[in-house]
């Protein structure tokens, strides 16, 4: 891609056309000019270099999603189209920087918080009696869904009075109390989570845009004129990324407590991947557009929300966190410990134990290397002990004995 396509759609798109003018020889240059400009911008495939480096943003968490058929729409309300015929008639959402298209982390934080009931209670207040029932049923269908996720990862719903509007209150106002009026009611903006935008990170062909044609009947009984519009084709794959905190920090009585929050990062964030499966994103998804569909499918259902018990001096493996696998169970790929072993992806640890954010694991797979290795991330209380994880290989130096890696799968493999 020699070219930015946002910059192209917004600014060169319109760059010798012709407007004003009824001329039939004119409208056909105008449309063999927007002809080969639409050709550009479907022709635009997808380069890994244009990402930035998200991989280093300290405590992120991430899924990727892939779009089905028919695609993605985003950024209908964008000012684009002049009437002209051959023209893209809708506007697109691109990056201001490398004009690929991304999903605003605004956008994924109101559709997150779009499935939650709170706003819809609210507007059920000093309303008519038929008004306030009809809100109020839209707001109990919703926390009814939200309850049917988190009880599925393990969370006890009996222990809280009120966990949904609760949980909403924590992951989009940042509160641990009911009280939006008082200071001490509101977390710290460092304890609160970060939405970040979607960005592409694989296309299925390499491709990531089509043309669609929508057919709006404005009059009865009289023939529609279809509208081509841009959007992003299926098979491209976006990856959603959050800062997700693990707890907050409240004064009382002049000293600082840590409270935990309701759900675990990782939990919050298999909340944010349902919710995204179920409803989509975009433009028009009612009519299908907007749906994702994940590599791995993930089965909540056989999630046990009791915890097994744990050793003298082990922390339980926490509520939904499938069992260790055994050595016998799978079969690891054989690795030499040298300088080649950087930038491996296939290391499998098995984790030792664990302290707060940190833990030791023993490689299953790595010959001639018999050291521990430690790994530091926010979601290591998550772990369980004894299960096999799949790590990234950093920093070799074989003369010093020295292995660096990270963990990039959180499941037991």
């Amino acid at each position: 891609m020699s070219y930015n396509p946002g910059l192209l759609f917004y600014k060169h798109y319109y760059e010798g056309i012709q407007f004003g003018n009824k001329d039939a020889l004119v409208e056909k240059k105008n449309e063999r000019k927007f002809k080969t400009r639409n050709d550009l911008l479907l022709a635009t495939r997808f380069l890994p270099n244009t990402l930035p480096a998200i991989g280093k943003v300290p405590e992120l968490l991430a899924f990727p999603l892939t779009t089905t058929y028919p695609g993605l729409i985003l950024g209908t309300g964008y000012a684009h189209g002049s009437g002209l015929q051959g023209e893209f008639k809708t506007g697109f959402y691109f990056d201001h920087t490398t004009g690929m298209p991304r999903i605003p982390g605004s956008s994924v934080k109101g559709l997150l918080r779009s499935t939650f009931p709170g706003l819809f209670y609210e507007k059920a207040k000093n309303k008519d009696v038929e008004t306030e029932q009809f809100w109020k049923k839209l707001g109990d269908n919703r926390a009814k869904f939200i309850a049917s996720i988190i009880q599925a990862l393990g969370y006890d719903l009996g222990k809280d009075p009120d966990p949904i509007l609760r949980l909403e209150r924590e992951i989009f106002e940042g509160m641990h109390g009911d009280n939006r009026e008082k200071h001490d009611h509101h977390f710290a903006m460092r304890d609160r989570d970060v939405f970040f935008d979607a960005l592409i990170t694989a296309s299925a062909d390499g491709q990531i845009f089509s043309d669609e044609y929508i057919t709006p009947h404005k009059k009865p009984l009289k023939n529609p004129i279809p509208i081509q519009i841009l959007k992003v084709r299926p098979g491209v794959t976006f990856t959603f990324s959050f800062k997700l905190k693990p707890d907050y920090q409240i004064e009382r009585d002049g000293n600082t407590e840590t409270q935990p929050r309701m759900l675990t990062p990782a939990q919050r964030l298999e909340l944010f991947r349902q919710i995204l499966m179920f409803l989509g994103a975009g433009a028009k998804t009612n009519s299908g557009f907007g749906h994702f569909e994940a590599d791995k499918q993930v089965d909540l259902s056989g999630r046990n929300p009791t915890p097994p018990s744990a050793g003298a001096g082990e922390k339980p493996v926490q509520p939904g966190q499938p069992a260790a696998t055994s050595p016998a169970q799978k079969k690891y790929p054989s690795l030499l410990y040298d300088r080649k072993l950087s930038g491996n992806k296939e290391l499998v640890g098995e984790l030792l134990r664990r302290e707060g954010e940190n833990g030791w694991f023993r490689l299953l797979n790595v010959a001639n290397f018999d050291k521990e290795v430690k790994v530091s991330h926010a979601l290591m209380p998550d772990l369980a002990i004894g299960a096999h994880y799949l790590l990234s290989a950093g920093r070799v130096v074989p003369a010093n004995n020295v292995l660096e890696v990270k963990i990039i799968n959180f499941k037991p493999q």
